[in-house]
């Protein structure tokens, strides 16, 4: 698969969270350097991250307008960093330059930084004071992170993806992250929000985990506008829809692989050995929840692909009446109409109406006499082969 490629921090965006507030704040980037950025000013989904729920909170604040816990006023710190939403973390400079090279430049650079003059103590008003674009909830869930102590797991992809977008702004090494994302990387996780995981294992560059959230999208429309544009979006690189359209269409080779595997010849006769093109995309269907399985095993051929089904010369499956309406006088007077819905047993489909052709006496005899053991084990045989790296998960 193409290597996934995280955003390149560029200058001329300072932050995914500009426009959190309306105010105007600055960056220092060292050299002297002082970049701006207005709240009015958009992102390309290719660089930052949106929220994907309810826009995150500040956090708690003591009087002096400080975060309430680690990072508040009587910390150690010597230094102040100021949120874009106006809350204020004493952080150690130290731990700041020791885990960015960005800050690391930052500290050093010749020009002054700001003091806090609204501070209420002497020595909070020594100390400089550096305004950051990002919000106090990422900028506290930064700080946490880059700290010895205070860590804690991501439970939100809101967070999950702005926390993402402060490390390669700051350039920080962004494997600090992955014991930290267990939850929101989880089997569970990843199917109940496939998008939001696959978009975050690329920007991991986790390859195992980019295959894994993209099989739970296989089946996902990306011919809507909005699907393409938060994979983009999420992931930050547009190759990562490329590379999730490159593994779907794997997915299929492998499937049409499969299904021509089938030791199925024998269940039928030779005038009606060829599936006709309905028999094959219903036998495709019926293919991708056979092994979707977590260990897939035939013990019957006819039972394991619903064969019956598929195959449109044979008698259908026993029909099974699940729903009837007895008609019965309503308050007006008038009489509900008799009604009932007819499925074939094994069929997740509605018998239409539509008659099947006459059964061929010829398929019938096939597909009762084949030896169910020795072609199980053919069946088996062919699953067992099934390419591991492309999943069998549809």
């Amino acid at each position: 698969m193409a290597s996934p490629v995280a955003p390149s921090l560029t200058p001329v965006i300072p932050a995914t969270n500009v426009g959190e507030t309306g105010d105007t704040v600055g960056v220092p980037l060292g050299h002297g350097l002082n970049l701006q950025a207005s709240g009015s000013v958009s992102q390309s989904p290719a660089v930052g991250i949106a929220s994907t729920s309810t826009p995150l909170i500040a956090c708690p604040t003591t009087k002096a307008g400080f975060a309430l816990g680690q990072f508040d006023e009587r910390s150690q710190g010597d230094c102040i960093t100021k949120s874009s939403d106006g809350i204020k973390f004493r952080v150690h400079s130290l731990v700041l330059k020791l885990a960015s090279s960005v800050w690391n430049d930052m500290f050093d650079m010749p020009q002054p930084l700001t003091h806090d003059e609204s501070s209420s103590s002497d020595e909070l008003q020594k100390l400089p004071t550096i305004e950051l674009s990002e919000s106090s909830v990422t900028l506290l869930a930064l700080f946490r992170l880059l700290y010895p102590k205070g860590k804690s797991q991501i439970h939100t992809f809101d967070l999950a993806f702005k926390l993402m977008d402060a490390y390669h702004k700051y350039d920080i090494d962004i494997s600090g992250l992955v014991p930290f994302f267990t939850e929101l990387m989880s089997t569970s996780s990843t199917q109940a929000n496939p998008l939001e995981v696959y978009g975050l294992a690329w920007r991991l560059r986790n390859a195992e985990a980019v295959s894994l959230a993209s099989r739970y999208l296989h089946e996902t429309s990306l011919e809507k506008r909005d699907r393409k544009e938060r994979v983009v979006k999420y992931s930050g690189d547009f190759a990562a829809l490329a590379e999730l359209y490159e593994l779907r269409l794997k997915r299929e080779v492998a499937l049409d692989s499969f299904v021509a595997g089938l030791p199925l010849s024998e269940y039928r006769c030779r005038t009606h050995a060829n599936l006709s093109p309905k028999e094959t995309m219903k036998l495709r269907v019926v293919c991708r929840k056979a092994l979707a399985t977590a260990n897939p095993k035939c013990k019957d051929v006819v039972q394991f692909f619903n064969l019956r089904d598929v195959f449109s010369n044979v008698a259908a499956p026993p029909a099974v009446n699940i729903l009837t309406a007895i008609a019965s006088p309503s308050a007006a007077g008038a009489a509900t109409a008799n009604f009932s819905f007819t499925f074939n047993a094994g069929s997740p489909l509605a018998s239409s109406g539509q008659s099947r052709k006459a059964a061929c006496q010829e398929c019938e005899k096939a597909l009762a006499s084949p030896n169910n053991d020795y072609n199980c084990s053919r069946v088996n045989d062919v699953i067992a082969t099934f390419p591991q790296a492309v999943s069998r998960t549809f």
